[in-house]
């Protein structure tokens, strides 16, 4: 699974953190104008908090599908926030303070 992630793919400008954390790259978007990206692209970046986001959509999605099919091992995981209230509230949100 994967999420478009200015960082990663082969046309991106600087490696920051504001770039990983934003998902905004100019060399990224004018890229995608070109058709250039194999994934749409928006002009006003994915952040990670939706990247996240979606990644956490597709597991739940994923664990409902299988426990439809193997009712005798169930995958159960709870406190998994969805799509929305990671993209409302930030992934920092649900992550425990460093000791």
């Amino acid at each position: 699974m994967e999420t478009a992630n200015t960082v990663q793919g082969r046309y991106h400008g600087k490696l920051t953190p504001d770039a990983v954390i934003d998902g905004k790259d100019k060399i990224y978007t004018e890229a995608a104008a070109h058709g250039l990206l194999a994934v749409d692209f928006p002009p006003e970046g994915i952040p990670l908090k939706v990247r996240v986001g979606r990644h956490l959509a597709a597991l739940q999605k994923f664990f409902e599908v299988w426990n439809g099919y193997h009712a005798d091992k169930l995958i159960e995981i709870g406190n998994i926030p969805d799509f929305q209230e990671i993209t409302e509230k930030g992934i920092g949100f649900f992550l425990n303070e460093s000791k």
